[in-house]
């Protein structure tokens, strides 16, 4: 899901005093993870659920940004909160993707009928057990940390703190996160997807940070950030695909089920994986798109695959 604030809409001064579009921006984006809690707690659904995760994120890099101008206490226990809040989420969320995976394999492959009930079984089991810890969850150990960020951040604004070099500080953050995704990037092996996961986890901070700190980067737009999310959810696509066939492995060692089947169920996970990273593996280098000028100018893009890079 991409920003909902477009670069043209940012006034001109952002750029002299990016103190008061942060201030505003968290404020903004505390706004809508707490409503996202609350529709949460009062109609839980797959999307109220993506739609809170998709604001924990936000939240989180726009603290990470922070963090490069304003490092404390605070900053660390609103991280912590924030992340504790979203694993809460992560094993529902896998079997719901791992649903639509089975159900459009299923037609050409019948013998997958009693994983599906096993993890329908599965998403009921953890369901009410999310219902019930997240009714549990306040928000108290996230907004009081919050609360002290904003009101520092008022400060700045109020009494003009905003040092000429914090501007440099939020860029180098942002710069450094991408070298972070570079060198994953370049550790990718085609046959080992858990390289390319961990350039996903990167990219991820590297792409929210990148929402985070839009109006006051250069060259940055709605159509980059549209890019970057369709470049992530191809990394994405092969993780979830890694998940199922892990799933599955564990499925079929408790259940009977006949070699032949089990079989034929492996090859075709294993070829859809394939394809899934063949397909991400010739689109790789859009990456160098995406990296700060610093990065671009000493990475172009030179033509070769991401295996003679990493080579």
């Amino acid at each position: 899901m991409i920003r909902r604030i477009g670069i043209e809409a940012v006034p001109a001064t952002t750029l002299s005093e990016p103190h008061v579009f942060l201030f505003r921006s968290l404020k903004d984006q505390w706004q809508d993870y707490r409503k996202d809690f609350a529709r949460c707690r009062r109609k839980f659904s797959k999307k109220s659920v993506h739609q809170f995760r998709v604001e924990s994120r936000r939240l989180l890099s726009t603290t990470g940004v922070l963090a490069a101008v304003m490092p404390g206490k605070s900053l660390k226990a609103a991280s912590h909160a924030l992340k504790k809040r979203l694993r809460i989420f992560a094993r529902l969320r896998d079997t719901h993707v791992q649903l639509e995976a089975v159900a459009e394999l299923e037609p050409d492959l019948p013998e997958l009928k009693a994983f599906r009930r096993s993890l329908t079984k599965r998403k009921r089991r953890l369901k009410k057990c999310v219902v019930r810890k997240f009714q549990h969850t306040g928000l108290r150990k996230v907004a009081q940390p919050i609360g002290a960020v904003r009101k520092k951040l008022r400060l700045m604004v109020r009494e003009h703190q905003w040092k000429k070099g914090n501007l440099r500080a939020l860029e180098e953050a942002w710069e450094k996160a991408f070298a972070k995704v570079e060198e994953r990037f370049h550790a990718i092996d085609p046959e080992d997807p858990a390289t390319i996961h961990r350039t996903r986890l990167a990219f991820k901070k590297f792409r929210y940070m990148t929402e985070a700190l839009q109006p006051i980067l250069p060259g940055v737009n709605n159509r980059m950030l549209k890019r970057m999310h369709d470049y992530q959810n191809r990394m994405g696509a092969i993780q979830d695909a890694t998940v199922l066939r892990a799933s599955l492995e564990k499925f079929l060692r408790k259940q009977q089920c006949r070699a032949a089947d089990a079989a034929r169920i492996r090859a075709e996970l294993e070829r859809r994986r394939a394809a899934l990273i063949a397909q991400f593996m010739g689109e790789a280098e859009q990456l160098f798109d995406f990296a700060p000028p610093a990065h671009r100018a000493s990475n172009p893009r030179t033509g070769r695959t991401t295996r003679q890079i990493a080579e």
